[in-house]
């Protein structure tokens, strides 16, 4: 199969689409850009240090008057970090609780019947934490849930037991 020939003058195709707005910059002027970014990092830096020494002394000022143990430690410097993935799991947040929703909905519906609306209600009452706008719709996932079927008992619509 034969070569396909440009119908450029020369054979060098012609570019496509458009430059971009920094390729209008001169070169000398993106290098001033770049080393008066690079001095006001470091000056930021300087502040940074500064300020985080400032803070450790604050502290300790506060431990001696409060007699905080906690507070007597200087707190550490930030890491610094460069790009790239996060290291660690990381885990999750929030505070921890006694047992699983699961769980709290079958000690409250024991010899019950409620609504999914009472019953989210009183998993609040009974103290389980949770700050979650969803926990009507959790709680009811975890009513009419496959896994959860030797917990709970539909009654009728809406309205459910312990087993």
């Amino acid at each position: 199969m034969a070569k396909k020939r440009s119908n450029v003058p020369g054979g060098v195709p012609k570019r496509r689409g458009r430059r971009s707005k920094l390729s209008a910059i001169p070169t000398f002027a993106l290098q001033a850009e770049l080393k008066r970014r690079a001095s006001s990092v470091s000056m930021l830096q300087k502040h940074r240090d500064a300020l985080a020494a400032q803070l450790a002394s604050v502290e300790a000022e506060l431990s001696v008057l409060t007699g905080d143990s906690f507070a007597a430690a200087p707190a550490a410097a930030a890491p610094r970090r460069r790009g790239g993935r996060r290291k660690g799991g990381g885990g999750r947040g929030g505070r921890r609780r006694e047992g699983s929703l699961a769980m709290t909905l079958h000690k409250i519906l024991q010899g019950k019947s409620m609504s999914v609306t009472e019953a989210v209600e009183a998993i609040k009452a009974a103290g389980y934490a949770s700050d979650s706008p969803n926990l009507r719709v959790m709680a009811n996932q975890q009513l009419i849930s496959k896994k959860n079927s030797d917990l709970f008992r539909r009654v009728k619509r809406g309205v459910y037991t312990a087993r």
